[in-house]
């Protein structure tokens, strides 16, 4: 029974393990919500931040290079679906539905020449 309870406690640890990206350098962790919204023909997903708050998340990163390095040549290597450019520095990548954000974002982020990359997150608006 003991080893029963410790592989599926393993297993689920393990699944959910891709549910995460990198902020201001540390980890953020993210529990998947069993709610999705389809928005202007994207489908959004949403989980729960450690604070409490509720993200969504659709198909695209946010990608910033570090200094000196040519970000657009960067982001070509990889096959994007579309890749734009927001500013001098900050891009948005477009990721194929049926690839996994988390993982993408990864490992651009652990990438010699990425300084941040993270999901494109949407919140919900509250009215006052």
């Amino acid at each position: 029974m003991k080893r029963y309870l410790l592989l599926t406690l393993g297993l689920s640890l393990s699944l959910s393990a891709t549910n995460y990206y990198y902020e201001y350098g540390k980890k953020v962790e993210l529990q998947p919500l069993n709610t999705t919204r389809s928005i202007n023909n994207q489908d959004i997903r949403y989980y729960m931040r450690p604070n409490g708050h509720k993200v969504g998340v659709n198909d695209e990163i946010i990608v910033q290079c570090k200094d000196n390095i040519n970000c657009q040549t960067q982001l070509e290597k990889y096959n994007f679906v579309k890749i734009s450019k927001l500013s001098e520095k900050l891009f948005l990548v477009k990721i194929d539905k049926s690839q996994d954000i988390f993982a993408i974002s990864q490992e651009l982020y652990n990438s010699n020449s990425i300084k941040l990359a993270h999901p494109n997150f949407t919140k919900t608006i509250k009215r006052r």
